[in-house]
C-alpha cells in the first residue's frame, strides 16, 4: 500500500496504520520523495507483510510538472548509499524485497538502480542479487533491484 496522503505516516498515526497493515499482511511501500510539501509522505522505513517495497520517486525539486518533469530527478552518488542500510534491514525482515526506480526521465533510473545494487551487494550480509546474476538466490529470498 502506497499512501499518498501524509495523515496516514504522521507522527501520531503512523503505528495505528502500520500495525493495521501488519495484522492484514499487506505490504506498506516505502517512498524517498520530495519533502517538506503538502503531499509529501515521510521516507518511513517498515516491514508489515513478507513483501516490501521501496519506490525512488526522487528528492528535492522536480523537474516540472507532468510526468517528465515529476520523474525527471538524478540521484547523486550518496542519495542511494542512505537507504541502503534500511533496505539491507527490510530484506532481512521479509522473504522478498522489491525495489522500484521511479524517476525514469532520461538514463536516471537505471543508474540509480545500478548504483544502488553495488552498495547493496557490497554490504555484508546482504541477500541482494541482480535478476539473472550467476548464483543468484530466488527472489523469495532475497532483494530484487532491478535497473
Amino acid at each position: 500500500m502506497e499512501f499518498r496522503n501524509r495523515t496516514w505516516t504522521s507522527e501520531e498515526n503512523r503505528e495505528e496504520t502500520l500495525a493495521f497493515l501488519r495484522s492484514h499482511a499487506i505490504a506498506y511501500v516505502c517512498v524517498d520523495m520530495p519533502q517538506g510539501r503538502p503531499w509529501s509522505i515521510p521516507p518511513v522505513t517498515a516491514a508489515t507483510a513478507g513483501l516490501a517495497e521501496v519506490r525512488f520517486h526522487g528528492r528535492g525539486r522536480w523537474a516540472g510538472d507532468g510526468r517528465y518533469g515529476r520523474s525527471g530527478y538524478p540521484y547523486s552518488a550518496r542519495e542511494p548509499a542512505e537507504w541502503a542500510p534500511r533496505i539491507r534491514e527490510l530484506a532481512r525482515e521479509t522473504s522478498s524485497t522489491h525495489v522500484i526506480m521511479k524517476n525514469a526521465y532520461r538514463d536516471h533510473a537505471p543508474r540509480s538502480a545500478c548504483r544502488l545494487i553495488e552498495l547493496l551487494e557490497a554490504m555484508p550480509d546482504c541477500p541482494v542479487r541482480s535478476p539473472g546474476a550467476a548464483g543468484a538466490a530466488p527472489a523469495s529470498s532475497s532483494v530484487r533491484a532491478t535497473p
